[in-house]
């Protein structure tokens, strides 16, 4: 004669119950929640005195609030990692803040922080880097060209100083260098009559990188420079040999 299975078999009609449960005891636990949250509606001002005495306790005792938190943390990692997300997922801003605010007061802890993290995401800190910079680049054009050139400069063994593109085309009144017309501030790259740097001696001649060898032109009428020393007679034969095009570009 078979005795009965000790085991309890869940019903494939109710696929939410946990079979380590049963169902009657994922039942009763059921009605629990709601009890509670039904008594929480209806005695509010208890709630809030049993709030209160659990706030006086945690000021009563930090250091044992802190180590009960810890220690339930460590056993209960995932619940805490989900606790954790949801919460800095409701209040992204306030986290912001607490984060902004750890980071000044341990600048130490957190630099060694994020390099063991690289460490141990090397691919995926290496494309967040990247789309990082890509959107620097695209909200800061003007800044990245300059990073940009200023590197190249370097790579020349040249004199390099900070250069505010802005101040540059302002102090040059939007005329260009090289050809002495104007240049339309609204055009971008790769306009061929946007608005570049170019380097009155060039690097490669021994020019520095500096504001005073820094000079307003038109991106065509850079390229057709190429890295010759701008003479009187080269800037009028570009202007000649551009005229025809900057004609058509402005009656456009």
């Amino acid at each position: 004669m078979s005795g009965r299975p000790k085991t309890k078999i869940v019903s494939e009609c109710a696929p939410d119950v946990n079979p380590l449960i049963g169902i009657k005891q994922e039942e009763k636990r059921r009605k629990a929640r709601e009890y509670a949250r039904q008594y929480r509606i209806d005695h509010p001002e208890k709630i809030e005195q049993f709030r209160e005495s659990c706030r006086r306790w945690r000021r009563n005792n930090p250091g044992e609030q802190a180590r009960l938190t810890k220690l339930w943390q460590k056993n209960n990692p995932e619940k805490a990692k989900e606790i954790k997300r949801k919460w800095y997922k409701n209040n992204r801003d306030k986290a912001n803040i607490m984060q902004k605010r750890y980071r000044d007061n341990n600048p130490e802890k957190f630099d060694q922080y994020h390099k063991d993290w690289e460490l141990r995401n090397e691919e995926q800190s290496a494309q967040s880097h990247c789309n990082a910079t890509n959107k620097w680049r695209q909200t800061h054009p003007l800044e990245a060209k300059e990073m940009k050139n200023r590197r190249r400069a370097l790579e020349k063994n040249a004199v390099t100083e900070k250069i505010n593109t802005e101040k540059i085309y302002e102090r040059d009144k939007w005329i260009c260098g090289i050809c002495g017309r104007k240049v339309n501030k609204n055009l971008k790259y790769p306009n061929k009559f946007s608005a570049v740097l170019d380097h009155v001696l060039p690097l490669s001649k021994g020019g520095s990188h500096t504001e005073d060898n820094i000079q307003l032109a038109h991106w065509l009428c850079n390229v057709r420079a190429l890295s010759c020393i701008k003479t009187p007679a080269l800037c009028r034969k570009i202007a000649i040999s551009t005229q025809h095009k900057f004609n058509k570009e402005t009656n456009e």
